[in-house]
């Protein structure tokens, strides 16, 4: 992976202030700047960082040494690269769980505990790197294996300024990191998928500037989605985290200005006095279909998808133009067939819709969080009577709004009034995010259902009530059964 993309910076609320004494702050633009270039040079740089690990660790766990490295006195393995020191331990299994004597290419299952560390010294710069932790990597006899896991980090940087003599910077970054589901393509070694979360705590010191000497310290969360076509995305503290900012220079860039149009995306309004909400559909099959065959034939212009093929993953995508960037780039690395079969199989998962998705989470109150777990009780559409039933009457409306603000729930209205609807995506990740609110939601529901009208002949709009809702009565039979097998 050679290409990192930052496609956000939230903007500071807090100044820097003068003194010695460490002050815990909100982040500044260039704190947000350094934040990324410290997780780039752990993550994706040439020679380190963890993808060069991921790939070494692949290599091992199939029985190949890397070039260089050899045994230590303590049984791992240990190599150098651009001054920066690898070490792994890895323990292999076959297909069926027996533990191997040896990796090598009966290996299916591997763990791994690995360590890296290294400093880079020059007349401006002194830095330290160090990175520890362990993954588990499964599916490696397959075309795609997949690394989850976690660890620790720790950058530690030191600058003097060519054009500010006698001025020193210290940074200082440390972060728990977690991988999910990151996917490495067994046969290059590329990331095709996955996801990456930081939680870090970094320090700025800056000393010999006289009034701008400071101590001050930060923290902030990170995500960042692995794409198929060579390149990685990073969010810093969430993709809402600047709507104010940008709604005060949306405003004064109107007021100061003539047949101006700025257009702008997020999951909820701006909330600008001017402002025009459009509210973006989930794009039909056909439309995905031809989208998803445009970008996989821009990524790879030789690689060929056959149609049904292409609707297929289309269909998997949901209509969702990010998901089918995602499936796209693992196409063109992989093949149609490979990725569907991954896909299936659960090899590949779209985890970049659930970073994407986990932005929109953290802007709920907790009652909504409630409600959307509920929510996902529904199969296909419901109406606000249905919601209230598992909801709850007095927060139905209030809740609903507000998951339809956040882009959580669609709404469309009908001849016989509004009908609300998940995605299929959004409608698993709720029911993950929530589980517990989801099987309770699923009892409010059945007793919903069982109180029901009858469908009756003079009444059109009950049948089409019963078709949408036909679904949820499956699902609430089925619940009736295993609670009480006798019913």
């Amino acid at each position: 992976m050679k290409s990192f993309t930052v496609i956000l910076l939230a903007t500071a609320a807090g100044a820097c202030g003068a003194g010695t004494s460490s002050t815990v702050v909100a982040p500044s633009v260039d704190d947000y700047d350094d934040t990324a270039q410290a997780i780039a040079s752990s993550t994706v740089h040439e020679g380190s960082g963890d993808f060069v690990a991921m790939a070494d660790a692949t290599d091992i766990a199939l029985g190949i040494v890397p070039l260089g490295f050899t045994v230590d006195s303590n049984g791992q393995l240990r190599g150098n690269r651009f001054g920066i020191t690898f070490t792994y331990r890895v323990s292999c299994e076959d297909a069926q769980g027996t533990a191997l004597p040896l990796c090598g290419e009966l290996t299916d299952r591997a763990s791994v505990d690995f360590g890296w560390a290294g400093t880079l010294a020059s007349p401006h710069l002194d830095a330290g790197v160090t990175r520890e932790g362990s993954w588990t990597i499964a599916g490696l006899r397959g075309r795609v294996a997949t690394f989850d896991g976690d660890g620790t980090f720790h950058v530690d940087a030191t600058l003097r300024p060519i054009l500010r003599p006698g001025v020193t910077e210290r940074f200082t970054f440390d972060a728990d990191s977690s991988y999910s589901a990151v996917a490495v393509d067994t046969g290059s070694r590329a990331i095709v998928g996955g996801a990456a979360t930081y939680d870090l705590t970094a320090r700025r010191i800056v000393t010999g500037s006289g009034d701008g000497d400071l101590d001050r310290t930060f923290e902030l969360h990170a995500a960042l989605a692995f794409s198929g076509d060579g390149t990685a995305t990073l969010v810093l503290d969430g993709v809402d985290a600047i709507r104010a900012d940008a709604r005060s220079i949306v405003d004064d860039l109107l007021a100061e200005t003539i047949d101006l149009s700025i257009v702008t995306g997020s999951r909820t309004a701006l909330a600008s006095p001017l402002e025009i909400v459009v509210t973006l559909a989930p794009l039909a099959v056909d439309v995905a279909t031809a989208l998803l065959v445009e970008r996989v034939g821009r990524a790879a212009p030789k690689r060929t998808i056959e149609p049904e093929l292409a609707r297929e993953l289309a269909q998997r995508s949901a209509g969702l133009p990010l998901a089918i960037e995602i499936v796209a780039g693992w196409v063109a690395s992989l093949g149609a067939r490979e990725t569907l079969s991954a896909l299936r199989e659960g090899e590949l998962a779209l985890d970049a819709l659930d970073q994407a998705l986990d932005a929109s989470w953290t802007l709920l109150g907790v009652e909504e969080r409630r409600a959307f777990g509920a929510c996902s009780v529904f199969r296909k559409t419901f109406d606000i009577e249905a919601a209230r039933a598992v909801v709850g009457a007095s927060r139905a409306a209030s809740d609903l709004a507000t998951l339809v603000s956040a882009s959580l729930l669609d709404v469309h209205d009908t001849c016989d009034g509004a009908r609300y609807a998940m995605l299929e995506g959004v409608r698993d990740y709720a029911a993950r995010r929530a589980p517990a609110e989801a099987v309770d939601a699923r009892e409010r529901l059945a007793q919903h259902l069982a109180t029901c009208t009858r469908p009756r002949a003079d009444l059109p709009a009950s049948w089409r009530r019963l078709a949408e809702e036909r679904d949820d009565l499956v699902v609430a039979w089925e619940h009736a059964i295993d609670r009480d097998p006798r019913s």
